[in-house]
């Protein structure tokens, strides 16, 4: 191995390397260990769980699967807080899938891939997922959200610079922030600012990473991939797309962005993708070339070293639906209608879509019936004892004065069904402004 990687590997991830006490922080008063209840944090906690009271919305342990309905405690609910988008977590042809890897490998890989972990269906997935993305490999992990954190922090350091966009997700905001590379936020999707960073600071730095999201799960709203193309091959940075919320959602065949933006998907370095969305299961991975992969599968913590592999059973879920989308879109298809359809309805209610474009993550803005926390969790426990699974969601998880209720759309969902929730959410909404004006 090449003694300047070595080096470096050596220098970023030793036990020695960690921060260094200094007089600003050796002066620091100690706090009590005392009981959690009694820090500030908790507090929020116990008001939120105070005010709803046995009818809460967030975490509710649901019973069976959930799709374009769900059951908690005995009652089932038209819900849109999932992101079982093609309908095939749950199906039949998953559930075959499931049951005869358990059989065959268990339902743990039981080490790390690297050293007795590696299953054959490990492989399987990570060729379906390549050829499916129209990339030259991929590597799977246990989660979308290490798969971010560990390939920035491994690929990046002391002299880069990573350019994000503001909205990104936090694990890739953590995985910018634990890279030692310079970091610098552009705004959300404002691709002028983000080239005039890169003509002042390109130049000062040995590597540059542009990290965006394919769909912003907040808003809904996508990202334009030519131009971000151009803008890196012209300013000499890579470019990272995370496709959590793309893959099985975007293009005709459901195969992301790139089919969706007309982009060769080997014009974008590294890909990133998760399989518990349309994929029917839970992990993460990242796409591109076979150096890639090969760095991150021998080399980075997180991926394969240092943490068991994904279990055989998830494997086999997210290759029956890769299965399925090789020959039948249908499901991608009747996907793209709904959330058109849904978006079409909202607007007619007049209710404030946002940033909501071509993807089935649409959010309702509330407005002056979401600005305060009181208000918004108000709207939301109205609608859940309605018969409507939808959670509201605000500062600090989006920006300030921007409340909204989140919805996600599958293939599943009636026009019957949304029509409803949006119309109940119309009435809710005026309700808490005479409520609380």
């Amino acid at each position: 191995m090449d003694a300047q990687l070595l080096e470096k590997i050596r220098n970023k991830y030793s036990a020695a390397n960690v921060a260094q006490v200094t007089a600003a922080n050796a002066a620091i008063a100690p706090l009590e260990a005392g009981d959690f209840r009694d820090w500030p944090e908790y507090r929020q906690v116990a008001a939120i769980e105070g005010f709803f009271a046995g009818e809460n919305p967030y975490c509710a342990p649901r019973e069976g699967t959930i799709g374009r309905q769900v059951t908690i405690a005995g009652r089932d609910y038209d819900t849109f807080c999932g992101y079982n988008y093609l309908g095939y977590n749950g199906s039949q042809a998953v559930e075959k899938a499931v049951i005869r890897a358990l059989r065959r490998h268990g339902s743990s890989a039981s080490a790390s891939r690297v050293a007795g972990g590696e299953c054959d269906i490990h492989r399987e997935l990570e060729s379906a997922l390549a050829a499916h993305l129209g990339s030259e490999d991929t590597i799977v992990t246990v989660g979308g959200y290490i798969a971010n954190v560990a390939c920035i922090r491994f690929l990046m350091g002391e002299g880069d610079l990573i350019l994000f966009d503001e909205y990104c997700h936090n694990s890739l905001i953590e995985g910018c922030a634990s890279s030692k590379a310079r970091r610098m936020q552009f705004h959300h999707n404002n691709l002028d600012h983000l080239e005039k960073l890169l003509a002042s600071q390109r130049n000062q730095h040995r590597r540059a990473l542009i990290v965006v999201e394919s769909v912003y799960s907040m808003d809904g709203d996508i990202v334009d991939l030519a131009r971000l193309v151009d803008i890196k091959r012209r300013h000499n940075a890579y470019l990272m797309v995370d496709e959590a919320h793309s893959i099985g959602v975007l293009g005709e065949r459901g195969r992301g962005l790139c089919e969706h933006a007309g982009v060769d998907p080997r014009e974008v370095d590294i890909l990133m993708g998760t399989l518990s969305k349309s994929l029917a299961s839970c992990g993460g991975f990242i796409a591109g070339s076979r150096a890639l992969t090969g760095l991150l599968r021998y080399i980075a913590p997180g991926f394969l070293l240092y943490s068991a592999g994904i279990p055989p059973t998830s494997c086999a879920a997210s290759l029956a639906v890769l299965q399925i989308l090789a020959t039948d879109n249908s499901q991608v298809l009747k996907l793209q209608q709904n959330a058109a359809r849904f978006r079409a309805i909202a607007r007619e209610l007049e209710l404030d879509t946002g940033l909501a474009d071509t993807t089935p993550i649409v959010p309702v803005m509330l407005g002056a019936a979401g600005d305060s926390v009181e208000k918004m969790a108000w709207v939301t426990r109205e609608l859940f004892r309605r018969g409507i699974h939808v959670v509201g969601i605000t500062y600090p998880v989006v920006p300030r004065n921007e409340a909204r209720l989140r919805f996600f759309l599958t293939a599943e969902h009636s026009e019957d069904q949304y029509r409803r929730a949006l119309t109940l959410t119309r009435e809710v909404m005026r309700e808490i402004l005479e409520v609380q004006p």
